[in-house]
């Protein structure tokens, strides 16, 4: 149940996604890696990140507010193994994997995208998995390999429809070597395909799943055509954000810009020829609180608060907002009678049954149904898409409102 009061005061939920500062690693250049190889069918473009794993202060994965889902990415993850068994590190246990996957959604969300993962396709062989039979334990593997990986004899038969992100995991990720720690990726740029490498250590905090997730949602960025981002990390105007060049494992950043997600849905700014934005594909809203939780990421039930910010599942699928980034109640807009809200209604959501429950009260004890006699309320409108209620001036010298949504059973 969400509250607020008025008209002398108005009580909303904070917003705590913002506010955090990244510093690069000091000594470390933040120029973007980026070089040109040639493909079989005409040049592509890849490029490279390292999450190092020095380090002393810890920051939460920080990112902006997300936007109503609008489009979906899906990523097919593909792990290379070693003959002798030796396994690339993919993305630790069942509880690790949902953990990394829901902060890869909460990353994309920001600009209106969720990622949707196709389960887990293991093969065979040794060169994919770390260069084999070369020595890569201090000289740094080509980046050249990852065309190999990505489309040589010994790769899986990979989704080529250019509407799947191919996602390969190996244990030496080309461009670098075993001796380098942390994360590694290296992408395609507006195209599918890529490689990480992740050291098995970062799955035991939650710092070192929030690196590992920041890096495989940076190597999504570039494969949907983004490149590397010019960051100055004493500069407040240009700070760090996903699309940096180099990461420290103490602050991976999460956010997008503006800038970013105008080029994402405008074919014309894609780099390479915009293969890239097929890969961006239409979202259709699921039906069900069940498929909508399962989809997002979402762990909680219809009256659990999975990203802490006062609103429950049930209002956020309803609504419309993030389930994952914590928000705000909807704000109010004065008028000459009194302070109205607009709740937004899904229809997925109204599909499935769920509707609000509106009441208002005076002396927070007793409530009444809003737009009833003697509630101090009217409710403006109730449409197909949303509903709105003025908290009357005329109530008295406090009033207050609170919402929920109101859970029908799935059939």
């Amino acid at each position: 149940m969400a509250e607020c009061s008025n008209p002398t005061v108005k009580k909303q939920i904070p917003y705590t996604g913002q506010g955090f500062d990244y510093l690069l690693r000091e000594g470390v250049s933040p120029a973007p890696i980026v070089r040109r190889r040639r493909f079989a069918w005409g040049f592509a473009v890849i490029a490279s990140l390292a999450i190092a794993t020095a380090g002393s202060c810890l920051a939460e994965l920080a990112i902006n507010p997300c936007q109503p889902i609008t489009h979906r990415v899906v990523v097919q993850p593909i792990r290379a193994n070693k003959a002798d068994g030796t396994a690339a590190t993919f993305m630790g246990n069942l509880a690790s994997q949902t953990y990394i996957k829901r902060q890869v959604n909460r990353i994309w969300s920001q600009v209106g995208v969720t990622v949707e993962w196709r389960p887990l396709f293991e093969f065979t062989d040794d060169f994919s998995y770390d260069g084999s039979p070369t020595d890569y334990s201090v000289v740094q593997r080509p980046s050249s390999d990852l065309d190999a990986v990505l489309t040589g004899a010994g790769a899986p038969l990979t989704d080529t429809t250019g509407l799947v992100v191919n996602a390969f995991f190996v244990g030496i990720c080309p461009g670098a070597n075993l001796s380098q720690s942390g994360a590694r990726g290296l992408a395609r740029v507006d195209q599918s395909g890529m490689c990480i490498s992740l050291a098995s250590s970062l799955m035991d905090t939650e710092l070192g799943r929030d690196a590992a997730a920041s890096i495989i949602a940076h190597e999504i960025g570039h494969n949907l055509g983004l490149l590397h981002y010019l960051t100055n990390s004493f500069d407040p105007l240009f700070p760090p954000n996903l699309m940096s060049s180099f990461m420290a494992l103490a602050n991976p950043p999460g956010r997008l810009i503006a800038a970013q997600k105008t080029i994402l849905f405008d074919i014309a700014l894609h780099p390479y020829g915009g293969a890239g934005f097929a890969l961006l594909q239409p979202y259709t809203p699921t039906p069900t609180y069940a498929a909508w939780a399962a989809l997002l990421g979402v762990t909680g039930g219809p009256g659990d608060d999975d990203d802490g910010d006062g609103l429950p599942n049930a209002f956020e699928f309803l609504h419309g907002s993030c389930p994952l980034t914590p928000g705000i109640f909807p704000a109010s807009t004065p008028d000459e009678s009194g302070l109205a809200w607009q709740f937004l209604k899904q229809p997925q959501a109204v599909g499935a049954g769920y509707t609000y429950l509106i009441e208002t009260s005076t002396d927070l004890s007793v409530w009444k149904t809003a737009g009833s006699p003697g509630s101090g309320s009217t409710v403006l409108t109730d449409l197909t898409g949303s509903i709105s209620i003025r908290l009357n001036y005329s109530a008295g010298p406090a009033a207050f409102l609170r919402v929920a949504a109101h859970i029908a059973p799935e059939n």
